[in-house]
């Protein structure tokens, strides 16, 4: 008979036994003080995100350590691992997981120029040379050099008593025309190399690889990367020429989202396969470019962003290669590799995200550090 276990200072329940419930048949459970975790530390920390003290709305999280699910918790009245929400800039990380693949399969290469596999935007193209020179690698790296304003605190603003999304902003605008890819390639283009954070770059790599595979997008990501991590409810959103926004548009389960957090940590293996080249998984995670954001250095790798030193010392984190990305309203995946470690958020923040997503992380990385 099946056990249920139900760790009471968390409200979530556990199976132990040979057998998992159907719905999470991935990774065994664990108690957190097994895996150097301060339970007491997170019990408090649980108790803040309840009372909407300093996090904002966090509809769910997950803590993975080890290879085991340790914490998994949902608030506000989410009904569980059934809830499903837009995913935000994470979406990214998919988009770079279906490149991979393609990769594999030797239909594509960073190297190559953006144009080989866009040419039904030949016009734009021609109508400036200079953009025949933007690379794969550049949309992987955010320097296109085609300029964007993409503050995501930014994205939405008080009008008329009620939040609206920003006309002034990017990528509202690009959500606002009817061809996206067209509006992404037709911005004046400031000089290839140029740094600035794109989610519509994930849009690009979407059109890039449906015409690099010649597969449905969608097809391709549910085929190729879905279906192996079993990952059966999913969507994405497309503009009114079909195509597919393989940035901010994806819509997941807080679980499914793990999953590809796990898939980045374990370099492309899955339950023992490889489902992703790992040295392209490695180049992914790698810090490939540094930059200056809010007077700290940070580095990119391929779409992932690393903590910088003066960052994440000020945030209290003592690890020094933590790979993450943060969604518009604060859905996050935050790696881990020297703890063996993945925790992602599902959020409902408009404002403030960067303060909420990353310092509820940067309390989780301390209770590592408590222990009882």
């Amino acid at each position: 008979m099946r056990k249920i276990w139900i760790i009471s200072i968390f409200c979530c329940s556990c199976y132990i036994s040979e057998e998992v419930p159907p719905d999470q048949d991935i990774w065994d459970y664990d108690l957190p003080k097994n895996q150097q975790f301060n339970q007491n530390e997170l019990l408090l920390l649980d108790n803040r995100i309840k009372n909407d003290q300093d996090f904002g709305l966090i509809e769910g999280l997950t803590i993975i350590r080890n290879r085991k699910l340790i914490f998994e918790n949902y608030y506000f009245n989410i009904p569980g691992r059934s809830h499903e929400k837009n995913l935000g800039r994470t979406g990214l990380t998919i988009t770079l997981a279906a490149l991979g693949v393609a990769i594999d399969q030797r239909l594509i290469s960073v190297e190559d120029s953006i144009y080989k596999y866009l040419p039904e935007y030949d016009v734009i193209f021609q109508s400036d040379p200079a953009k025949l020179g933007i690379t794969i690698r550049d949309v992987l790296m955010h320097r296109t050099g085609l300029s964007w304003n993409e503050n995501i605190e930014d994205l939405y603003i008080f009008g008329n008593d009620s939040l609206i999304p920003n006309p002034m902003n990017n990528l509202i605008q690009m959500k606002e025309s009817d061809d996206w890819v067209e509006f992404v390639l037709s911005r004046p283009l400031v000089g290839i190399g140029f740094y600035s954070f794109s989610t519509a770059n994930g849009v690009l790599l979407a059109k890039i690889l449906e015409n690099a595979t010649g597969v449905d997008f969608n097809t391709y990501v549910n085929e190729e990367i879905f279906s192996p991590l079993s990952i059966n409810h999913s969507s994405i959103e497309q503009d009114a020429f079909g195509n597919f926004n393989g940035g901010d548009g994806y819509t997941l389960s807080l679980l499914d989202l793990s999953k590809i957090g796990y898939l980045y940590l374990n370099e492309g293996i899955w339950k023992g396969r490889t489902l992703l080249n790992t040295n392209f998984i490695r180049d992914a995670i790698t810090r490939q470019h540094q930059f200056s954001q809010s007077g700290f250095e940070n580095s990119i790798g391929y779409f992932w962003t690393f903590f910088g030193p003066g960052y994440g010392n000020s945030l209290g984190v003592e690890y020094n290669n933590i790979v993450f990305l943060v969604g518009e309203l604060g859905q996050s995946i935050f790696i881990v590799p020297e703890e063996n470690m993945v925790v992602t958020i599902l959020s409902d923040n408009y404002f403030g995200i960067n303060v909420q997503s990353v310092n509820l992380f940067a309390e989780i990385t301390r209770a590592t550090s408590q222990l009882e």
